[in-house]
């Protein structure tokens, strides 16, 4: 009898080999920017400025340089950097990409390329933009600047079984600032780990920004409220790990400590610890449920975040005492 095991050893090996390459190729992808803004008329400069000012703070990017009706902002995440041009008239908004350290920009036969991440994160600001702009005179922009705000501190309730009430309900607070996701030492050496954590971040500006948003445009309040949300534990199990050997991969878990600040006296309001597991998944649908398990920890957050809204009730998916 044939024994066949060297042959599948060695497929296994270039199917985990192909799929590592294909994830180093999409680090890098062709530089796609933004599309314009059409501005509502009646809407004036004055209001265009505030709008876009009020989205770079909001989103975390800095002003690097301010010409006319020409803004380059900049965004940094550790040693990666890119900086993007801003220019507006009383009808339109466009976004051009100016300059990048660490994001393997490059240009070839006239076609630009960059990190991946260039596209959601470029995409996230003026997606806040153009919430702003659709406020009009209704938009006024959070100002979170009255008290530094306290360091994110990971730590463990290891002796409670749900997560507190808060301190009170949310609709006290007529503004929001959504940072984004941030890791804690000792699981960002781990490339799915910080990959993950990135998605947490694009998740909750798909599903979190759009009602907290709702929420702004119909509040009296001018209290803002900063949302921290931080992966205070994680295992992610990759694509080439998923196909190798599937199940036996083990599952992917997460907790996320989400803070929540008065931006005015820096007081904590909240802070839920919350907890996801994957499904179990198979080599034949790779990491497809890992992922899934982020999306829904950014639904997790947005549903706490509506059942406090009203009235402090507390809640959440609460992690098994070993995940904490």
């Amino acid at each position: 009898m044939v024994n066949l095991l060297p042959v599948f050893s060695k497929y296994k090996f270039l199917i985990a080999l192909f799929i590592v390459l294909c994830g180093l190729n999409a680090y890098a992808a062709k530089l796609v920017d933004p599309s314009p803004i059409t501005v509502p008329e009646g809407t004036t400069i004055e209001q265009i400025q505030t709008a876009i000012q009020g989205a770079i703070d909001e989103k975390n990017w800095q002003v690097e340089n301010q010409i006319d009706q020409l803004i380059e902002a900049s965004y940094s995440v550790r040693s990666h950097k890119l900086t993007m041009a801003i220019s507006y008239t009383s009808s339109q908004i466009q976004f051009e990409y100016k300059d990048s350290v660490n994001l393997k920009y490059k240009e070839k036969k006239g076609k630009k390329h960059i990190h991946r991440n260039y596209m959601p994160w470029t995409q996230s600001l003026a997606d806040q933009i153009a919430r702003n702009i659709a406020m009009g005179e209704g938009y006024t922009p959070i100002k979170f600047e009255t008290k530094p705000l306290p360091p994110a501190r990971p730590r463990a309730f290891n002796d409670a079984t749900e997560n507190a009430k808060p301190k009170e309900s949310f609709s006290a607070f007529g503004k929001f600032q959504l940072e984004a996701a941030t890791l804690s030492e000792g699981y960002n050496d781990v490339a799915q780990h910080n990959g993950a954590t990135r998605n947490l971040t694009i998740n909750l500006d798909n599903t979190l920004m759009p009602q907290l948003a709702q929420w702004q445009r119909h509040s009296n309040s001018d209290r803002a409220l900063v949302i921290r949300p931080n992966v205070e534990r994680i295992k992610f199990i990759g694509n080439a790990a998923r196909v190798m050997i599937g199940g036996h991969a083990g599952e992917s878990w997460m907790t996320v400590r989400v803070s929540f600040v008065d931006a005015a006296t820096g007081d904590l309001v909240a802070e839920p610890l919350l907890y996801r597991k994957a499904g179990q998944a198979s080599r034949y649908i790779g990491a497809k449920l890992d992922y899934k398990m982020v999306e829904d920890m950014a639904q997790d957050i947005k549903q706490y975040m509506m059942n406090n809204y009203d009235k402090p009730m507390g809640g959440g998916a609460f992690p098994p005492a070993q995940f904490r």
